[in-house]
């Protein structure tokens, strides 16, 4: 639980499943990350630009110090950048195509320092591509929306998710938590946690589409609340997947969250599954965040 003299108005799980960033202090850089984390966790586009920034920024150092001694390199031009710059791309890569090479002990000193960091920095880009690669990810799609619908005379909070993938994703256990201020005796705010429990939770194998409910009755701490009321009590309800990826033999995971603003009060979700005439389903996600 969480305490606060004000109200809690940022959500905790971002749309794309991501948990929000929260600024730390008190604590040592080195401990709040570290390189491979972040690598791992970064975008693609950013790991391939920071890789070539720092394949470039090396390799630029090494051109620098290859001209700190005229005549360092065999057959390049006397200061030349251009070819101090290309004759350690060729000895960071480990190539030698022949043309150039050390001509004095300075020079050479410096291609052993370059070619061992080279290898260590393939290696380390190795490594943080392979395991960004081989990361299980789940392609799990959560409505854009929860509902408050009534589903056998109760009414019920109810989201829908569905695999994406051909890939079986068996005995998926799903979640609910709802997250909401509470204000104590003292004024404080305290942010609080409460389960959810689900009609059903858990299938032995993960369907394209399913609707799970959360039963609004008196034990349910959504019980009696108004849509004004959830707005001001900031709530959020986080939802997750844990399942297996026969596959890819590993365990996925999937998050997503709610606001108030993205609860529809009084709808039904879109049908969105069909039969054709040999009786095989066919899932439409077009309408997949559509309710009615």
């Amino acid at each position: 639980m969480l305490h606060s003299k004000k109200a809690h108005s940022s959500r905790i799980i971002h749309h794309d499943g991501k948990a929000v960033r929260v600024k730390r202090s008190g604590v040592k850089k080195f401990l709040r990350s570290d390189f491979y984390a972040t690598s791992v966790s970064s975008s693609w586009l950013r790991l391939i630009v920071t890789i070539i920034i720092l394949y470039t920024l090396l390799n630029s150092i090494f051109a620098g110090l290859y001209l700190l001694e005229d005549g360092a390199i065999e057959n390049a031009k006397s200061g030349s950048f251009a070819d101090a710059f290309f004759f350690s791309v060729q000895t960071l890569a480990t190539i030698g195509y022949g043309k150039m090479a050390p001509a004095t002990n300075f020079a050479n000193i410096l291609v052993t320092v370059e070619a061992l960091t080279g290898l260590a920095g393939l290696a380390v880009a190795t490594g943080v591509i392979y395991s960004k690669i081989s990361l299980p990810s789940a392609r799990i799609l959560f409505g854009n929306r929860a509902i408050f619908s009534l589903h056998k005379n109760v009414n019920c909070l109810s989201f829908r998710l569905g695999n994406l993938r051909n890939n079986p994703i068996a005995d998926p256990l799903i979640k609910a938590v709802l997250i909401i201020d509470e204000e104590l005796a003292d004024g404080s705010i305290r942010r609080a946690f409460h389960d959810l429990v689900l009609i059903r939770n858990n299938v032995p194998l993960l369907m394209p589409s399913w609707t799970l409910r959360h039963q609004i009755i008196e034990s349910s701490p959504l019980f009696g609340m108004t849509k004004e009321e959830m707005r001001k009590k900031n709530i959020e309800v986080i939802v997750s997947l844990v399942g297996f990826d026969e596959t890819i033999s590993q365990t996925v995971h999937a998050h997503h969250s709610y606001i108030a603003d993205e609860i529809e009060h009084g709808k039904n979700f879109v049908d969105i599954i069909s039969f054709d005439k040999r009786g095989r389903a066919h899932v439409d996600y077009k309408k997949f965040h559509d309710f009615i």
